[in-house]
């Protein structure tokens, strides 16, 4: 589907949020990704597609995704933060399950390291438009202060929200958020090395592999 670029927001150093508009009939679920595949040919490997968490919540009148765009870059990187308003893009249906069980009662904990707290941003916007009570607590890990983004969203948890600047999560403060290991659902988004260490702790602390749920960003 094409669509076109509303805006760009400029969040953090590095990191910027591409403000898209929602094409007719597009919908999704809090959590969910989206390919978006740039008109400019991409000669790395995989070409001019990627895919990215729409970091908007489905309430929302616009759609946004949100990523690093470093100072070393892949060739797609590079193309992408020469985009501008008015720009066109094609994006794909939304697609992935990385998506809140409909029964609000369970626990939930949500893990994120560096972009990982992108999908985490969209469940909780929605989730407080829908005036839907979750129990819900949320530990991200960024490098350093310059990456540390969404806090007027992550900051409405109060002191369920718990974030390390160049440190790693505090796995027994982790598991003290959880009422009960046996139930609560487990949620992890970021790098894939940070998804498999903090998935084998979860593992070693008796968490039901059915309960873990995760997200990989490749960075790309």
């Amino acid at each position: 589907m094409k669509t076109t670029i509303l805006g760009i927001d400029h969040l953090s150093d590095e990191i910027y949020s591409f403000n898209l508009a929602k094409p007719l009939g597009f919908r999704y679920i809090a959590g969910q990704f989206a390919e978006i595949s740039l008109a400019a040919a991409v000669d790395q490997k995989p070409g001019n597609k990627r895919w990215f968490t729409l970091s908007s919540a489905p309430s929302e009148e616009i759609l946004t995704f949100t990523t690093k765009i470093p100072t070393t870059k892949s060739d797609y990187k590079s193309l992408l933060g020469q985009l501008k308003p008015g720009d066109e893009v094609d994006i794909s249906h939304p697609l992935g399950d990385f998506i809140l069980p409909k029964l609000n009662t369970i626990p939930i904990v949500c893990l994120s390291g560096g972009m990982g707290c992108t999908p985490f941003r969209s469940i909780l916007v929605e989730a407080s438009h829908a005036d839907k009570p979750i129990n819900i607590s949320l530990f991200s890990s960024f490098k350093s202060q310059k990456d540390v983004i969404f806090q007027d969203v992550f900051s409405g948890l109060g002191n369920r929200y718990h974030h390390y600047v160049n440190q790693r999560l505090d796995m027994q403060d982790v598991l003290k958020a959880a009422p009960d290991i046996a139930t609560t659902y487990f949620f992890l988004a970021g790098p894939e090395g940070f998804i498999m260490e903090l998935s084998a702790q979860l593992d070693n602390a008796a968490v039901p592999k059915k309960h873990i749920f995760t997200d990989a960003f490749i960075g790309l």
